[in-house]
């Protein structure tokens, strides 16, 4: 019962990270609320559908964090505002302006 108990827990983190990955759809700027993993843990899986994806994933990705403010970019990665400023430069800024650009062109 006790190692059920452990997984149980692994694969609710697990499902709560998904869920509310860029990559589902699932997370928006306002749903940056945790009940069953941590930023942490966010920042682990988000870096690894980042390095997993195919270049329009990227590109939502992209989008999706430059919706976040500078502040929620730094809890998320850790990072100082002047790593913000230049994460928001040469990756967010281009990235949204992609996704804009893919739906205006597919209509979505």
């Amino acid at each position: 019962m006790a190692a059920y108990a452990g997984q149980l827990n692994t694969d609710i983190t697990a499902a709560e990270v998904n869920r509310k990955s860029p990559t589902s759809g699932g997370w928006s700027a306002a749903t940056m609320t945790f009940v069953y993993s941590t930023a942490g843990q966010m920042r682990t899986a988000l870096r690894e559908a980042y390095r997993n994806a195919t270049r329009v994933e990227a590109v939502m990705i992209g989008d999706f964090l430059s919706s976040l403010t500078d502040g929620q970019l730094q809890t998320l990665f850790g990072l100082t505002a002047g790593q913000v400023t230049t994460l928001r430069t040469s990756k967010l800024t281009p990235a949204a302006t992609a996704a804009a650009s893919i739906r205006a062109t597919t209509g979505a």
